[in-house]
């Protein structure tokens, strides 16, 4: 990228080395690592609507349209084993009361148009991964240069 456009800016999101099963090349990482970072602030609702939309709506759409007849087990296994897997840092009991907001949403899910999936997507975002989100932020806040809206944020980069 660096020689088919010297002196442009590359962004990306900032990611840790390993994402899901699959990982960044080192040189990308290490290169992140030391990188300036711009932090685009949501509220919570906001960011919740984001969530749900992506790994509810669309990863049901994908798990319907691979698994045919079989999407609604597989759909309810990957919202269980994602959740599963964090369950070490989340700890028993909070991990049980996500398990119990996901399975009522699973569930109801043909009947709310998927709505009740918010619950179990608050509780995790509240618990889990904001906390370790600012954790990680604050650990880097010396390599933030700029913080705001999605808009804000735009026109920084625009005018960088």
């Amino acid at each position: 990228m660096r020689h088919q456009h010297p002196g442009c800016s590359i962004i990306v999101e900032d990611e840790s080395r390993n994402i899901g099963g699959r990982h960044l090349p080192i040189p990308l990482s290490d290169t992140m690592a030391v990188s300036s970072m711009v932090v685009i602030e949501l509220p919570f609702e906001q960011r919740i609507e984001k969530l749900w939309q992506e790994y509810v709506i669309e990863r049901y759409r994908h798990t319907l349209a691979y698994h045919g007849n079989n999407a609604e087990q597989a759909f309810a296994d990957y919202l269980r084993d994602s959740l599963l897997r964090i369950k070490k840092r989340l700890g028993g009991q909070k991990t049980k009361d996500i398990l119990n907001l996901m399975n009522s949403a699973l569930e109801l899910q043909h009947h709310d148009a998927f709505a009740s999936h918010r619950s179990w997507l608050r509780a995790i975002t509240a618990d889990y991964y904001d906390p370790m989100y600012l954790y990680q932020l604050e650990k880097r806040s010396d390599r933030v240069v700029f913080k705001g809206n999605h808009q804000e944020v735009s026109q920084w980069l625009a005018s960088a």
